[in-house]
């Protein structure tokens, strides 16, 4: 009876943090905004642009009115952030075009400060994972919801804060006690592959490799690969039939090139043709939206989903294979040692300045610890200390754990340019998490003198 009474005293107190967590880090976010309101840019944002400026983004007035065949015929990016947008939209049917945007923006700040206090509870539940205390685990939670990064992208409207939650989130799926659960890491690559552009079907491969390291049974494997691929390969067959592309953005030339140090005038598109250029091409007819056949946004803004920017792209993609080619390959090199200097920046000095993160006190703080040299080190300590207080049968789980946020940091330092620092902050959720918690271990190991004398030699120990 004791022990039932600990266990679920135990449980009781690890749900308080949890609520406490969630409900604080929204509450601390509210506060925030509502401090460093006085000096948002036309009295709501905290960074110069709307979502509607974003290049990411269609117009809310084709969401709004054309929601289903606005959200088909994109070709800019995975539909998640719009999709998100158009629910939105939907609150403000009778809504000018000018407070649309502001209402849906301010209901945008909203969601991502739930986000926000989502990712304080799932590095909660990662780091309890990692077997520390809860009181330590709310600690290093709080910690990582004080980020200036954490703040700056839970007030920037695009969709870095929900690229960044769904690594996390994959991560606490993947070092759950009992083990990963093939349905809950299907539904979560499905969420990255329809948020995030880096998440293409080579990802399933990486994941497949980190479920059978991991020692997910063979079958389940077999039935997370069956499900994410069918609806990966369903999206990506819509993607080539109507646009002739195989990804689900079609800035890949332009990425290709910037990642080079290449930056083309992408606001100039060939004039459409009235055609799409898919396998099956289809004709412009007054029922496609205005997002595909409209140049400009209703603020004038780069329509960049307008089905002209298709062979922009196209062209994009032959001059960068054209560059690589033809370019000396010491120069390409240098050029991704640069992105890799980028990626190592603080996360937090993004090319915008920012209202709230921009003044916060202890900026300089984390900037020094999670960019640069200083986080080079930290992870190595890190790294290292994990590897002698651990035997080489937890080995193979490590490298499973470490292919993700690998294959994530190579696409970012392959295909990107001058914003690598942000790309940075879809693993630092995790880096943050690790860091935290073999920084716990440390200060309570004790076994310094046992793990020395088992790796000692067998001729000194006699």
């Amino acid at each position: 009876m004791t022990t039932i009474a600990y266990k679920s005293s135990d449980e009781v107190i690890r749900k308080r943090l949890e609520v406490s967590i969630l409900v604080g880090g929204i509450g601390f976010l509210f506060l925030l905004q509502a401090w460093f309101r006085p000096l948002a840019i036309e009295g709501l944002y905290f960074q110069q642009y709307s979502s509607e400026l974003m290049m990411q983004t269609v117009s809310l007035e084709s969401l709004r009115f054309e929601p289903f065949s606005t959200l088909f015929y994109l070709h800019i990016q995975p539909p998640l952030l719009d999709t998100i947008r158009a629910l939105l939209a939907q609150l403000f049917p009778n809504a000018p075009y000018a407070a649309l945007v502001k209402n849906v923006d301010q209901a945008l700040y909203l969601v991502w400060s739930v986000v926000y206090g989502l990712m304080g509870l799932l590095i909660f539940r990662v780091l309890r994972n990692a077997d520390i205390n809860p009181a330590f685990s709310a600690i290093g939670a709080i910690l990582f919801l004080l980020h200036p990064a954490s703040i700056l992208y839970a007030t920037f409207l695009e969709g870095t804060l929900l690229s960044a939650f769904g690594v996390l989130w994959l991560y606490y799926e993947l070092t759950r006690p009992d083990g990963p659960q093939w349905v809950r890491v299907t539904v979560c690559f499905i969420f990255l592959f329809f948020a995030r552009s880096i998440f293409q079907w080579p990802a399933i491969l990486v994941l497949v490799a980190t479920l059978y390291l991991l020692k997910m049974p063979s079958k389940h494997i077999a039935r997370f690969t069956l499900v994410a691929s069918f609806l990966v390969i369903g999206y990506l067959a819509k993607q080539y039939f109507v646009f002739g592309i195989t990804t689900t953005s079609s800035f890949v030339g332009s990425s290709c090139l910037h990642s080079l140090g290449i930056f083309p005038d992408m606001d100039l598109a060939y004039p459409a043709d009235g055609k799409l250029p898919g396998i099956i091409p289809t004709t412009f007819t007054e029922d496609l939206p205005a997002s595909l056949t409209e140049p400009r946004k209703p603020n004038e803004a780069v329509n960049f989903n307008y089905a002209g920017h298709l062979r922009n792209e196209r062209e994009f993609l032959k001059d960068c294979k054209n560059v690589l080619e033809s370019q000396p390959w010491q120069t390409t090199v240098i050029s991704y040692i640069h992105n890799l200097l980028v990626f190592l920046q603080p996360s937090n000095q993004y090319v915008t300045p920012h209202v709230i993160a921009d003044r916060l006190p202890w900026k300089a703080s984390y900037e020094f610890i999670m960019s640069g040299i200083p986080l080079i080190l930290i992870l190595t300590l890190s790294g290292c200390f994990w590897l002698v207080t651990h035997t080489k049968e937890n080995l193979p789980k490590a490298v499973g754990l470490v292919l993700p946020v690998l294959f994530i940091f190579l696409v970012c330092i392959l295909y990107e340019k001058p914003e690598n620092m942000r790309y940075k902050y879809f693993i630092e959720p995790v880096l943050f998490a690790f860091i935290f918690s073999q920084g716990y271990h440390v200060m309570r190991f004790k076994g310094w003198k046992n793990i020395l004398d088992e790796r000692l030699p067998i001729s000194r120990k006699k």
